[in-house]
């Protein structure tokens, strides 16, 4: 194990029960192998069966929920366990190496576009409009194509009180954009929190005016259309259509060939092939029904 907890008393203002140790940070629902997560409310409870959970911040009233695992208390798991988060991610390469950045052959990149010395992938054959800002940890693959005014890698907005104030939690992820990729003027593509990375995949073309936030994962060959906005972690299958101005809620799962139409805002997960429309969004032909009811009245 790379870290133990009694390793971040001070850091982390922890009370240490079981010493143990830990190889990564994670959010209960998705931890990666030997992970620290916290712990601080009984809905949770389902989660701790997650075998990649080794090592746990928590309220002192919930030690005995817990056997056979690390455990330290805190007066505010949040807190410390992102103080634990922001500390890795600053002094230390737990979440990557820098790297040189690179651009591949035959692309063209208007001269307002600054590339960071480090961190930064660029493929063959890309074009890259002007006033489009690349930010580090930003991975472009081949015959991808970035118009003007996009924002590739900006941070995300994951926000926690600490201290006694708001807090935005640095984010120290990718953007991993796939081939063939289209990015019309002024989107922005924030990158992942921790390990979870922002993903696109081949062929996928996303619209002007889009926010596409951190940690979602778009599959290959989806559109999605002007104005619409993914919320964080997010994960949208192959082929999908996501229509203008529609808004995905955070954690959300949408099918491979689902459909989402204008305007709609999605709540609740989308199954292969499905269709939903409206606010809060429901199956279309359901929808067209209730619709007509209404006509009727």
């Amino acid at each position: 194990m790379k870290y133990k907890l009694s390793d971040f008393t001070k850091i982390g203002n922890l009370n240490v029960v079981i010493d143990g140790g830990f190889d990564d940070l994670g959010m209960i629902d998705d931890c990666s192998d030997n992970s620290l997560t916290i712990y601080y409310d009984k809905r949770f409870y389902n989660y701790l069966k997650n075998s990649g959970i080794v090592a746990i911040i928590t309220k002192e009233s919930f030690v005995s929920d817990f056997k056979d695992i690390a455990v330290a208390t805190s007066n505010n798991p949040v807190e410390s366990f992102y103080k634990i988060h922001n500390y890795l991610s600053e002094y230390t390469n737990h979440y990557g190496v820098n790297e040189e950045s690179y651009v591949g052959s035959n692309t063209h990149i208007d001269k307002s576009v600054k590339i960071p010395t480090k961190n930064v992938h660029i493929g063959d054959n890309c074009h890259i409009e002007e006033n489009v800002t690349i930010y580090e940890n930003s991975y472009i693959e081949s015959n991808v194509r970035i118009s003007s005014g996009t924002r590739i890698g900006c941070e995300g907005f994951e926000v926690k009180q600490i201290n006694d104030q708001n807090i935005l939690i640095p984010h120290s992820g990718s953007v991993r954009i796939g081939h063939n990729v289209e990015i019309l003027s002024n989107c922005t593509i924030a990158r992942g929190l921790g390990r979870r990375d922002t993903e696109i995949g081949d062929f996928t073309k996303i619209d002007t005016m889009c926010h596409i936030a951190h940690g979602v994962k778009i599959g290959h060959k989806t559109l999605i259309a002007s104005g619409s906005t993914i919320c964080g972690s997010v994960e949208i299958g192959d082929e999908v259509w996501v229509g203008p101005n529609s808004t995905i809620s955070n954690g959300i799962r949408i099918c491979n060939n689902a459909r989402i139409t204008i305007g709609s805002t999605v709540i609740n997960d989308v199954e292969s092939n499905g269709h939903v429309t409206g606010y809060f969004s429901i199956n279309h032909k359901d929808y067209i029904k209730q619709k007509y009811k209404v006509s009727k009245l």
